[in-house]
C-alpha cells in the first residue's frame, strides 16, 4: 500500500519534521511514483538538515537534476548545484551541469566564472584548454570583450601553442583595426616559431594596410619580403614588396640593392629596369636620381644591350661629311649594331650604287634582300634583289637559301618555283626538284592538280632519284585524295614490295580514307576499299585482327558479300573466338538466300552455342531460325526437343514434339516419340493430354507394356476405374507367361474389389490364381486382404493355417513364425481372444525365444491387460535382442514402467544406466540419470554426474554454473560444506568477479569458523562495486561486519555495518545488528535511535527481530540512560506487542522493583 506508507511518513514527519528515516522513506516512494513534484520537495527538506557533507554533495546533485530534467526549473536546479560545489568545489558533475544551464539561460558572466573555475581544477591539460578557450569565446563573441579575450587566447596558446581555433581567433581578432596590434603581438611570434609562412604574410600585410608613416611602412614593407623570400620561398612577391619599400624611400640604398640581388637570381632585369626608370623621374633629389639612372643605364648596357642612348650623336655626323665609303661603312655597322633598319636599308642601296666590285654588290644585295625581307617585309623587293644574284652567280649559296625561304609566301611563290628549278637543274640538285612539287601541290587549287603533282613527284622519286619509297609515300598521299582511282591502288600494289616495310606503311590507309568519306562514295566502292585493305591485312601484313574489322566494315556495307562473310569466318575459327564465330555465322545465314546453306551455318552456330560456349540459349535461337526456313526439319526439331527439354520448358516441347511427330514416318520412332510426348505433358501436369498421347502410342502398338502401364497409372490418378479395368483386361488379353497372367489378375482383383465393390468377382480371379499356383504369395496375401476388408475372421483364420502349414511343409520357417504372428493379432484383436493369441505367442517365443514381433505384441498385450510385471519382464527380454536406439528406447520405456507403475525405483535407475551405457552417455541419458537421483534424494550420484558434465564442458560459464550446483548439494543435502567450499573455490578462480559465487563462498567459511579467509573476499565483493551506492552493496557490507564482528573486530564491524546503512536505511537486518552492535559498544544515543527507525519498518517473521524484541531494546536504552519511565513504557509494549516475553518481563518487574 505505497499511499499509505505515503502518508504514514507524512504524518511521522509532523512529528518530527526533522527524522531522516522518514524522509529517506518517501523519497524512494516518490521516486518509484515517478512524482517529481513531491520528490523535489523531500530532497530539499533532506538537504537542508542532512550534516554528511558527501550526502549532501548526492542529495544536491539529484536535487538539481530533478528540477533541471523534470521540473523545468533552471533557477531552482543552478541554486541545487551551487550547493554541490559549496560542499564539493571540485565536482566535476555539478560544475558542467550548471555551465549547461548558464549556456542555456545565457548567465554569460556565470558561465565565465564556472569556465574559469572548471579550468583551474581541470588535470587533464586538453580539457582545460577547451574550457579556456570557450572562456575565450564567451568573453569575445557573448560579452564583446575582446581586450580580456586576447589574454585568455594568450593563456590557451601557452598550454598549448598549436591549438588552432585560439590561434584562428587571434588572426580573425587582427582583422579588427581596434585591435590588430595586441593579437599581433601574441600570434606573430608563434606563426613565426610554427613556420606558418602564409598566415604570417596575410598578418604583415595587414599591419602595412594599417601603418601611416612612411617609414614604418618601409620597415614592415622590408619585413613582409623577408617572409616572402625566405619563408615563403616566393621571391617574385618579395620582389614586389621591395619594390613597394623602395617608393617609401627611393634614397635607400640597400633596398635598391636587394631589389638588383633578386633580378639577378629571378633573371627579370626589364622589371628592374621599369621599377629603377619609375624612381628616377619621379623623385626630385638630384643625387638620388643620378644614383638611380646610373642604375638603369648599367642595366641597359650590361643586362638590356640597348646602345641607342650611348651612341645617339654618332647619326649626326654622316649628314655632315655625305656619302664617302668609309662614312656609310661606319654607319653600316652603328645601325646594324642599333638595328636602325631603314637607316641601315638606305645606306645598303647608296653603297650598291656606288659599287663597281661584282663580288661586293653581290654581297650588298644580299644582305638589302634579307633586310626587305626581314625588316620590311618587303618580300616582293627582296626577291628582285635574289634574283639578280642568282641570274649572275646560280650557286650563290646564301642567295639560293634566302630565295627559299621566299617559298613560304604563297603569293611570291610560283615566280620563286620558276626560278629555283633552273637553278636546281643547273647544279644537280635533283632532290630540291622533287621538293618543289611540295610547293606546287600545296599551292594547288584543285584535288585533280595535287594528284598530278603527287604522281609527276613520284615519278622523280622512282625514275630520277630511284627512291622507290618516297614514291610509295606519294603515290599513298594521291590515293587519300582520290581512293576511287584504281590505277593509284594498283601502283600502290606495285611498290609497296619493293620498299622496305612499304607494305606496314600502307597500314591504316584504307581506314583514313573511310573516315574522310563524307558520303559521296557508294557502298559499292566502300566495300571494294575494305576488301582490298582486308586482303592487304591478311596476304602481306600477316595482322588477321585488322583484316578481320575490314572484313566487317565490308559486310557492313554490301552484307551480300560472299567473300567477305567467308574470310571473316576462317579468320574466326581460331581457337578461343567461338563466340564472334556463333555471331559472324548467324548473320551470314541471315543473309544467305541458299536454304541449305543457310541451315548448315544455322546448325554449325547451334553447335558451337551448346558445345563451345555452353549457352544452349543461344543454340535454341539458331535451331529456331532453321525452323523459320525449314517447318519440317527434323534434326532441327529434334535438337530443340533435347535443348528445351534440358531446360525444363515441358510446354515448348510438348509443341515441338507434335510438331516432330507429324513428321515422322517411322512408325517406332514415332511411337518412342508419342511417348516422350506423354512424359512432357505429364511434367506440365496435362493430365488429359497425356492420356492422349499414351493412347496414340498404344493405337500405333497396341501391345506395348510400357503404355498400358502408363495408361494404367493415369486411369487410377483419374480414377477412371471402368477404362483401367479394361485396361488391365487388355493386359491379360496379351499376357505371354504365367507370371504376367498372375500379376494381371491381381491387380483385376483389388480394382473389382476396391472400386466396384465386386469381392466375390475379385476373389473368383485369385482363386483362378491358386489354381494355376497354389503357392502364389501375391494371390494370397490379397486373398487375406480380401478377408480382413470383409472382416471374414473365421475365412481369414482358415487360410492363415493353411498358409502357416504350407510354409512348415516348405522348411520356411521364418514365414511360418511372421504368419504365426499374424494369426495371434488376429485372433487378438479380430476375435477377442486373447488368451489363444498369448499361447500363440508362447509358440513362436518356443521356436525362437528372441523373436522381436512377438516380445513387441506380448508387450501390448501385457499393457493393455495393465499386467505391469509381465510386461517389465518382457520387455527387459525384447531389450536384450535389440540394439541401437530400439534397445535404448526400450531401456527407457523399462525405467519409466518402474518408476511409475511398479514403484521400483531400484529397477528404473538399473534400466536407465543400461540406456546410459547404450547410448555413450549422452545429454539425454544423462539427463534421465541425473533427474532420477533428485527426485530421489541420491545427492551423491547426482553430485557424481555433475561433476562429470563439469568436467566435459569447455565453456567457462557452464563450469561455473556446474561448480555452483555440485557446491550446494555438498553444502545442502550431503552436508558437507569443506567440499562445498572446494568447488566453490574452483568456480570463484574461473570468475573471480561472480558475486553468486563469492557470496556463498563466504557464507561456508563463517560456517566452517574460516572469518579470516571470508573477510578478503567480501572485501573483495565490496570492492567490485566502485563508487556505485546501490542496496545489494549493503548486503555485503552487512555480511563483512558480521564476519568482522565475529572474529571481535568490533570496529570494524561497526564500519561496516555504517557503510550498510547508509546505502539502505531501511534495512531492518542491517538496522537490527547495527544497534545491537552499538548498545554492545555503549553507544547508546546511536542504539536508540537505530531500535526507533526499526519501529517504522514493516517486520516479517523472518527478519530475526519482532516489534516486542525492538520495544524491549529500547526499554534497555532507556533503563541504561535512567530514564525508568520512559524505559517502563517501553516494556509495556513490548509485552502488548508478545506477553510471553522474558527479557522484557524480567526487566520491567526489576525496574518496578
Amino acid at each position: 500500500d505505497r499511499a499509505g506508507a505515503v502518508e504514514a511518513y507524512r504524518a511521522a514527519l509532523l512529528e518530527d519534521e526533522m527524522d531522516d528515516i522518514a524522509l529517506e522513506a518517501l523519497d524512494r516512494l516518490y521516486t518509484t511514483a515517478g512524482d517529481h513534484e513531491q520528490l523535489g520537495d523531500v530532497l530539499q527538506r533532506r538537504l537542508d538538515i542532512e550534516q554528511d557533507p558527501e550526502l549532501r554533495v548526492d542529495l544536491a546533485l539529484r536535487l538539481g537534476r530533478e528540477y533541471e530534467e523534470h521540473l523545468r526549473r533552471p533557477e531552482e536546479a543552478i541554486d541545487a548545484y551551487r550547493r554541490v560545489l559549496d560542499d564539493a568545489p571540485e565536482h566535476s558533475d555539478a560544475a558542467l551541469a550548471l555551465a549547461r544551464l548558464y549556456e542555456r539561460q545565457r548567465m554569460w558572466p556565470e558561465l565565465l566564472e564556472n569556465l574559469r573555475m572548471q579550468a583551474a581544477v581541470q588535470e587533464d591539460p586538453q580539457l582545460r584548454v577547451q574550457l579556456l578557450y570557450r572562456a575565450g569565446e564567451v568573453l569575445e563573441r557573448e560579452m564583446d570583450d575582446v581586450l580580456t579575450a586576447l589574454p585568455t587566447y594568450e593563456e590557451v596558446l601557452q598550454l598549448d601553442t598549436h591549438f588552432e581555433p585560439a590561434i584562428d581567433a587571434l588572426l580573425r581578432i587582427s582583422k579588427l583595426e581596434d585591435y590588430r596590434v595586441q593579437a599581433s603581438e601574441i600570434v606573430e611570434p608563434l606563426l613565426r616559431t610554427q613556420e606558418r609562412w602564409d598566415e604570417l604574410a596575410e598578418l604583415l600585410e595587414g599591419k602595412v594596410s594599417a601603418a601611416y608613416d612612411p617609414e614604418d611602412k618601409r620597415v614592415e614593407l622590408r619585413r613582409l619580403a623577408e617572409v616572402h623570400e625566405l619563408g615563403r620561398h616566393d621571391k617574385g612577391a618579395a620582389f614586389k614588396a621591395l619594390s613597394r619599400a623602395l617608393a617609401e624611400d627611393p634614397a635607400d640604398g640597400q633596398t635598391a640593392d636587394d631589389i638588383e640581388r633578386l633580378t639577378a637570381e629571378l633573371g627579370q632585369w626589364d622589371k628592374a629596369a621599369d621599377v629603377f626608370a619609375e624612381r628616377a623621374s619621379s623623385v626630385l633629389d638630384p643625387d638620388t636620381s643620378r644614383a638611380l639612372y646610373n642604375r638603369l643605364a648599367r642595366i641597359a648596357e650590361q643586362h638590356l644591350e640597348d646602345d641607342a642612348r650611348a651612341v645617339e650623336a654618332y647619326t649626326r655626323a654622316i649628314e655632315q661629311a655625305g656619302d664617302d665609303p668609309d662614312s656609310l661603312a661606319a654607319l653600316d655597322r652603328l645601325y646594324t649594331k642599333l638595328q636602325a633598319w631603314s637607316e641601315l636599308g638606305e645606306i645598303l642601296d647608296r653603297r650598291i650604287q656606288a659599287s663597281m666590285d661584282p663580288v661586293e654588290r653581290s654581297e650588298l644585295l644580299v644582305r638589302l634582300g634579307t633586310l626587305k625581307q626581314s625588316q620590311f617585309a618587303d618580300l616582293r623587293g627582296a626577291f628582285r634583289a635574289f634574283q639578280e644574284v642568282l641570274d649572275r652567280e646560280p650557286s650563290e649559296p646564301r642567295a639560293v637559301a634566302a630565295m627559299e625561304s621566299l617559298l613560304e609566301d604563297d603569293e611570291l611563290a610560283p615566280d620563286v618555283v620558276e626560278v629555283l628549278e633552273p637553278v636546281y637543274r643547273q647544279t644537280e640538285a635533283t632532290e630540291k626538284v622533287a621538293a618543289l612539287y611540295d610547293v606546287r601541290i600545296h599551292l594547288a587549287e584543285t584535288t585533280g592538280e595535287r594528284v598530278r603533282f603527287l604522281q609527276d613527284q613520284a615519278l622523280v622519286y622512282e625514275n630520277e632519284l630511284g627512291d622507290t619509297a618516297r614514291a610509295l609515300d606519294a603515290l599513298r598521299r594521291a590515293f587519300e585524295l582520290d581512293p576511287r582511282d584504281e590505277a593509284l591502288a594498283n601502283d600502290l600494289e606495285r611498290l609497296a614490295p619493293t620498299v622496305e616495310g612499304g607494305w606496314e606503311s600502307l597500314r591504316g590507309l584504307i581506314e583514313r580514307v573511310l573516315e574522310k568519306d563524307d558520303g559521296d562514295m557508294d557502298r559499292m566502292a566502300v566495300r571494294d576499299l575494305n576488301m582490298r585493305g582486308a586482303r592487304w591485312y591478311r596476304d602481306h601484313l600477316a595482322d588477321p585482327e585488322a583484316a578481320e574489322r575490314r572484313y566487317r566494315a565490308a559486310v557492313t556495307a554490301d552484307p551480300d558479300t560472299r567473300e567477305a562473310h567467308e574470310s571473316l569466318v576462317a579468320i574466326l575459327r581460331a581457337p578461343g573466338r567461338e563466340e564472334e564465330l556463333l555471331a559472324a555465322l548467324v548473320h551470314w545465314a541471315e543473309v544467305d538466300f541458299d536454304e541449305d546453306a543457310k541451315k548448315d551455318r544455322l546448325r554449325e552456330a547451334a553447335a558451337i552455342a551448346e558445345s563451345s560456349l555452353g549457352k544452349p540459349e543461344q543454340a535454341i535461337a539458331c535451331f529456331d531460325k532453321i525452323l523459320e526456313a525449314d517447318p519440317t526439319d527434323a534434326v532441327a526439331l529434334d535438337a530443340l526437343v533435347r535443348l528445351e527439354g534440358a531446360a525444363g520448358k515441358h510446354a515448348r516441347v510438348a509443341e515441338l514434339l507434335e510438331r516432330r511427330i507429324d513428321v515422322e514416318m517411322d512408325p517406332d520412332r514415332r511411337v518412342a516419340l508419342r511417348k516422350q510426348l506423354a512424359a512432357s505433358f505429364a511434367e506440365l501436369g496435362r493430365t488429359e493430354d497425356a492420356i492422349d498421347a499414351w493412347r496414340g502410342a498404344l493405337d500405333e502398338e497396341p501391345t506395348d507394356l510400357e503404355s498400358i502401364g502408363a495408361l494404367e497409372a493415369l486411369y487410377e490418378t483419374t480414377e477412371r476405374w471402368g477404362e483401367l479395368e479394361e485396361l488391365v483386361q487388355r493386359r491379360l488379353d496379351v499376357a505371354e507367361t504365367p507370371a504376367e497372367r498372375i500379376a494381371a489378375r491381381v491387380r483385376l482383383a483389388r480394382l473389382m474389389e476396391s472400386r466396384f465393390g465386386r469381392r466375390e468377382e475379385a476373389m473368383d480371379q485369385l482363386r483362378e490364381i491358386l489354381e494355376e499356383d497354389p503357392g502364389n504369395a501375391d494371390a494370397l496375401d490379397e486373398l487375406e486382404r480380401l478377408h480382413t476388408v470383409g472382416e471374414e475372421w473365421d475365412a481369414l483364420v482358415e487360410l492363415l493355417e493353411r498358409r502357416i502349414g504350407d510354409a512348415a511343409q516348405a522348411g520356411d520357417a521364418d514365414a511360418e513364425l511372421s504368419m504365426l504372428v499374424r494369426l495371434a493379432g488376429v485372433h487378438v484383436e479380430q476375435r477377442g481372444d486373447e488368451e489363444r493369441g498369448i499361447g500363440i505367442y508362447g509358440r513362436v517365443l518356443e521356436r525362437d525365444p528372441n523373436h522381436v514381433g512377438a516380445l513387441a505384441a506380448l508387450v501390448t498385450l501385457h499393457e493393455g491387460r495393465q499386467e505391469w510385471g509381465p510386461q517389465a519382464d518382457v520387455l527387459e527380454r525384447l531389450e536384450q535382442v535389440q540394439q541401437g536406439a530400439d534397445a535404448i528406447a526400450t531401456a527407457r520405456a523399462i525405467a519409466a514402467l518402474a518408476e511409475e507403475k511398479l514403484e521400483d525405483p531400484v529397477r528404473a535407475e538399473a534400466a536407465l544406466r543400461r540406456a546410459f551405457e547404450l547410448d555413450g552417455g549422452t545429454a539425454e541419458s544423462r539427463d534421465a540419470l541425473k533427474a532420477h537421483y533428485e527426485k530421489h534424494g541420491q545427492a551423491d550420484k547426482l553430485a557424481m554426474m555433475l561433476t562429470m558434465d563439469e568436467a566435459e564442458t569447455e565453456d567457462p560459464k557452464e563450469k561455473v554454473a556446474l561448480l555452483k550446483r555440485i557446491a550446494d548439494l555438498y553444502s545442502g543435502p550431503l552436508s558437507d560444506p569443506g567440499s562445498a567450499a572446494q568447488y566453490l573455490e574452483r568456480a570463484s578462480q574461473l570468475d573471480p568477479e561472480d558475486r553468486d559465487v563469492l557470496l556463498p563462498l563466504c557464507d561456508l567459511y563463517i560456517a566452517a569458523g574460516r572469518q579470516t579467509d571470508a573477510i578478503p573476499v567480501l572485501e573483495q565483493i565490496v570492492a567490485s562495486y566502485g563508487s556505485r551506492r546501490n542496496k545489494e552493496v549493503a548486503v555485503y557490507h552487512h555480511r563483512l561486519g558480521r564476519a568482522k564482528e565475529s572474529m571481535g573486530d568490533l570496529e570494524g564491524a561497526m564500519e561496516s555495518y555504517d557503510a550498510a546503512f547508509k546505502i539502505d536505511l531501511t534495512n531492518v537486518v542491517v538496522l537490527t545488528d547495527l544497534g545491537r552492535l552499538c548498545l554492545t559498544r555503549g553507544d547508546l544515543d546511536r542504539a536508540q535511535k537505530t531500535f526507533r527507525a526499526l519501529l517504522l519498518q514493516k517486520l516479517q517473521p523472518e527478519d530475526g527481530i519482532t516489534k516486542a524484541d525492538v520495544y524491549f531494546y529500547l526499554g534497555d536504552i532507556s533503563a541504561k540512560q535512567g530514564d525508568e519511565r520512559k524505559a517502563i513504557s517501553m516494556l509495556e509494549r513490548a509485552l502488548a506487542e508478545n506477553k510471553e516475553h522474558e527479557e522484557a518481563t524480567a526487566l520491567l518487574a526489576q525496574l518496578k522493583g
